[in-house]
C-alpha cells in the first residue's frame, strides 16, 4: 500500500452489516478502525431465496443511518439481477447516501447453481463479454439524466426538462437495451464500480474488469526465503497498483508482505466471529504497520481516489437505457 493512497475498507456479508447496523455508534467505530468503505457481499445460502432480487442493497439502505457517513459497494451477481434494475438500486442507495454508494461485481457462479432455482443462464457460457455489456449498461444508464433534468419550477408545475432525459440505444451481442433511467442521476453520476475478485482464483484479468474502476483480489501466500518470511501476493489476476485494492483475512496471521496497491480490504466476510472485533484488532494491526488509516471525505469516488467524475460512462453503449435483456439482436421494448 502506497503512502499517497491510505485507503481501507472491510468486506462482509449483508446479513453481518445488518446485524451490526443495530449497534448505535456503527459509523464512529468503523472509523475508529480505520474504514472508511465496505464491500457488503451477498450471503451465498441466498441463491434460492427470491432469486430475482438483490438482497445486499435493501440490507445497505437499512443500514444507512447507521452506517453515518461510510462509504458502501453493493455486490451484485449481474447473471440475477438485469442490468437495468441494478443501475437503479445502486443510484437509488447513492440518492440516500448522499453521494457515497458504489457497485461491487461478482463473477458469475457455476451455471447448476442459476439453474436449480429456475434462472437461465444468460449466455454465462461467454461470461466475459456479457458482464462487459452489462456494465458498459448500467455505467450508461447511470448518465442518461442530466445532473438539472429535475426542474423543480413548482410556480409553472413544471417537475421535469426531458429534452435533458436521454434514451439510450445499446445494442450488443447479448444485450438490447432502450430507453432513459427510471431514476434521475444521483449525486456521483457515475458511481464507482469495484470488480470483486476477493473469493476468486484467476491466471488473468477478465475483459469485463475493465470496466471496473478498481479490483479487488485476494492473496495467496509464497515462500520468500528464509530471512523475508512469508511473502503475500496477488494472484496471477493483477491490475495496475492504482486499480488494486488487497483484500487479507479479518482473523489470522497478516502476511509481512502486502505488496504495492491502492489499498486494503479487511474480509470478515467468512467469519462468524464479532465482525467489529475482528476489524479491530486488524486496523491496529495495519495502523501499526502503515500508520493510521485516513477514511477520507467528499463523495465515495473522491475517498477511493477517483476523483469526482459526472461524465457519460458506458463505453460503446451510448447513454444508457432501460428495458429487459434480449438475445443476439432482439430488441426490446422502451418500458418508461
Amino acid at each position: 500500500m502506497t503512502p499517497s493512497a491510505p485507503l481501507r475498507g472491510a468486506r462482509l456479508r449483508a446479513a453481518q452489516l445488518l446485524e451490526l447496523s443495530r449497534r448505535p455508534d456503527l459509523g464512529a467505530e468503523l472509523r475508529a478502525a480505520g474504514i472508511g468503505f465496505l464491500v457488503v457481499r451477498e450471503d451465498d445460502s441466498q441463491l434460492g431465496q427470491d432469486a430475482h432480487d438483490a438482497k445486499a442493497p435493501a440490507f445497505i439502505a437499512a443500514a444507512l443511518r447507521a452506517l453515518d457517513g461510510i462509504g458502501v459497494l453493493a455486490s451484485i451477481d449481474l447473471a440475477r439481477l438485469e442490468p437495468f434494475n441494478a443501475a437503479r438500486e445502486i443510484a437509488t442507495l447513492d440518492i440516500l447516501s448522499g453521494g457515497l454508494a458504489g457497485l461491487a461485481v461478482q463473477p458469475p457462479g457455476p451455471a447448476a447453481g442459476y439453474a436449480r432455482v429456475g434462472l437461465r443462464y444468460r449466455d454465462l457460457d461467454r461470461p466475459e463479454e456479457w458482464l462487459d455489456e452489462a456494465l458498459q449498461v448500467v455505467a450508461a444508464l447511470w448518465t442518461s439524466w442530466e445532473p438539472d433534468a429535475v426542474a423543480r419550477d413548482w410556480s409553472r408545475n413544471r417537475f421535469l426538462d426531458a429534452a435533458k432525459v436521454r434514451p439510450i440505444d445499446f445494442e450488443g451481442e447479448h444485450l438490447s437495451v432502450r430507453g432513459p433511467a427510471a431514476t434521475p442521476r444521483s449525486p456521483q453520476g457515475r458511481l464507482p464500480v469495484l470488480a470483486d475478485l476477493a473469493e476468486a482464483r484467476l491466471d488473468r484479468l477478465p475483459r469485463w474488469t475493465e470496466r471496473a474502476d478498481l479490483v479487488l483480489t485476494g492473496l495467496r501466500e509464497t515462500d520468500a526465503g528464509p530471512e523475508a518470511g512469508r511473502e503475500a501476493e496477488p494472484g496471477p489476476a493483477r491490475p495496475a497498483a492504482e486499480r488494486l485494492l488487497l483484500a487479507v483475512d479479518g482473523d489470522g496471521p497478516l502476511p509481512e508482505v502486502l505488496g504495492d496497491a491502492a489499498g486494503i480490504v479487511v474480509d470478515v466476510s467468512r467469519s462468524e466471529e464479532d465482525a467489529l472485533a475482528l476489524l479491530r484488532a486488524r486496523g491496529a494491526e495495519l495502523d501499526d504497520r502503515f500508520g493510521a488509516a485516513a477514511p477520507g471525505a467528499g463523495t465515495l469516488r473522491e475517498r477511493l481516489g477517483l476523483g469526482a467524475q459526472d461524465g457519460d460512462g458506458g463505453g460503446d453503449g451510448g447513454h444508457g437505457g432501460h428495458g429487459r435483456e434480449a438475445g443476439p439482436r432482439e430488441e426490446t421494448e422502451t418500458t418508461r
